[in-house]
């Protein structure tokens, strides 16, 4: 259905178009609008519109007697699909583990360290019940979070680093010609810290 309906609706642009045309409302050089500019404009602010606000809301200008699919429909996202997908106890929704199981270790271990974050097109907004997956601290359902373009859905699952594991360190600059308290000559060095203004390596 989505090429039909995009096509639709720049026909009916280009309708409403010609309808508001009147040929004498020119720019400061006082010549007229051309019919082809007149087009050219509309199809310009059809794009605009199917950029900002996506194609399964209709535009302003569509016929009114015109039916138009859902987000299934134009977009092939159905919306139990994606019920499925943030349900992260289906077997759509199982995690899939994106740090090589070597990095594991540098992980916490701590559940309750742990932030979730669903996500999924503001298309199926209107036409679904969010069951966001995952939990973060003490058991809060994950956040929702709507996408404005895309046709993907899922659940990120975010963990922090264990406590140690990174060295934090604070970078201090000296002058050329002052004393110079770093390990060697020079013009930087770094220093263990653990106080603030500290980058971690």
């Amino acid at each position: 259905d989505l090429v039909p309906t995009l096509v639709a609706d720049l026909a009916d642009a280009t309708v409403a178009a010609l309808r508001g045309h009147t040929g004498s409302d020119g720019g400061a050089g006082g010549a007229p609008t051309t019919l082809e500019a007149t087009v050219s404009r509309a199809i310009a602010a059809a794009g605009l519109g199917l950029r900002d606000n996506g194609v399964v809301p209709a535009p302003p200008y569509a016929r009114q007697d015109r039916v138009r699919g859902d987000a299934s429909a134009l977009l092939g996202i159905g919306a139990q699909r994606v019920r499925d997908v943030l349900n992260t106890g289906s077997e759509q929704g199982r995690p899939l583990l994106l740090c090589p199981p070597a990095q594991l270790s540098l992980l916490s271990r701590d559940p309750a360290e742990a932030r979730s974050i669903a996500f999924a097109p503001q298309a199926v907004r209107p036409v679904m019940e969010v069951r966001a997956g995952g939990l973060g601290p003490d058991a809060v359902p994950a956040a929702m979070v709507w996408t404005a373009s895309g046709r993907f859905a899922g659940t990120l699952r975010l963990v922090p680093l264990r406590a140690g594991v990174v060295e934090n360190v604070r970078v201090r600059t000296w002058a050329d010609d002052g004393p110079l308290p770093g390990p060697d000559r020079g013009t930087t060095g770094t220093v263990p810290d653990p106080g603030e203004e500290w980058a971690q390596r």
